[in-house]
C-alpha cells in the first residue's frame, strides 16, 4: 500500500504570516467608516454639487442652441497670443465616487472649446523647444512639432506650431469633511488654473449667475464674490495687457 509523503510545514512561519494578515485586515477601514454619512458636511456638499450639476447641464443645453458669439484670446510667450477664438461645444460633466454600490458627486463641471483658424509658429533650439512643449502640455494645448536637422542629420532646432484650440472648463468641487468648495477656472480668461474657495453658505443663485457671466465673458463680480473686506484678492481672471 502506497502512502503519500508527509509534508512538513513550519508552523512558526505560518503563525507569523497569519498574525501579519490579521494586523493588515485591522488597518482596512470598515465599509461603515467609509459611508458618506460619516462625514460632517456630506449632505451640504451633496446638495450644492447636485445644484451645480443641474445648472451646468441646463446652461450647456441652452448655450449649444443659442450659440452666443463669445470670443477669447490667450497669451503665450509674453506678447504672442492666440486671437479670435470662438467659444463652443459646451459639455457638462460630473465626477462621482462609488461607495457600497452607490454613486456620490465629487465635482461638477462645464467644459467647452475655444477655437480659431490662426496658428502660432515658434522656432527654437532643442532645449528651449522641449521646455515649450512641456508648457503646452501643461495647459492641454494641441501643437505640431517639426524637427530641424543640420547637415549631419542631427536635430538642432524644432519648429512648433500651436493650433488655435484651447480646451476650457469651470469646475465646482466639494469637500465632505470641511464643507468647503473650490471653484476652478481652467483656460477661461487666462491660461492655467485660477482657484477660489467658498463656504457652503456662499453658494447661491447669485453665485451661479456670476459663473454664467464668466462663461459668457460678461462683466462679473466673481473675483470679489463672498470675499471678506480684509481678504486678499484672488489671482486676476484677465490676462496681462
Amino acid at each position: 500500500m502506497l502512502h503519500s509523503p508527509r509534508v512538513s510545514v513550519d508552523m512558526g512561519l505560518l503563525d507569523d504570516l497569519k498574525k501579519q494578515a490579521e494586523a493588515r485586515l485591522l488597518q482596512v477601514p470598515s465599509a461603515r467608516d467609509d459611508e458618506p454619512q460619516q462625514h460632517q458636511h456630506f449632505q451640504q456638499v451633496h446638495t450644492v454639487l447636485h445644484e451645480a450639476s443641474t445648472y451646468f447641464s441646463e446652461l450647456a443645453q441652452s448655450l449649444n442652441v443659442v450659440k452666443p458669439d463669445v470670443q477669447r484670446q490667450f497669451y503665450l510667450e509674453g506678447s504672442a497670443k492666440l486671437s479670435n477664438l470662438l467659444q463652443a461645444n459646451y459639455t457638462p460633466r460630473d465626477r462621482r465616487r462609488t461607495i457600497a454600490g452607490n454613486d456620490y458627486l465629487i465635482d461638477a463641471s462645464l467644459h467647452f472649446i475655444c477655437a480659431g483658424t490662426e496658428k502660432l509658429v515658434f522656432e527654437k533650439e532643442t532645449r528651449q523647444a522641449n521646455m515649450m512643449k512641456e508648457y503646452l502640455w501643461a495647459y492641454s494645448l494641441p501643437f505640431e512639432n517639426r524637427d530641424i536637422r543640420d547637415d549631419k542629420g542631427r536635430i538642432v532646432r524644432s519648429a512648433i506650431t500651436v493650433l488655435s484650440k484651447v480646451p476650457s472648463s469651470v469646475t465646482v468641487a466639494g469637500d465632505w469633511d470641511s464643507g468647503k468648495f473650490e471653484l476652478t477656472l481652467r483656460n477661461v480668461e487666462m491660461l492655467g488654473n485660477v482657484k477660489q474657495t467658498f463656504d457652503a453658505g456662499d453658494i447661491s443663485k447669485d453665485f451661479f449667475e456670476e459663473i454664467g457671466k464668466v462663461v459668457l465673458a460678461q462683466p462679473n463680480g466673481l473675483r470679489n464674490f463672498a470675499r471678506p473686506a480684509d481678504a486678499p484678492l484672488p489671482a486676476s481672471f484677465a490676462p496681462p495687457r
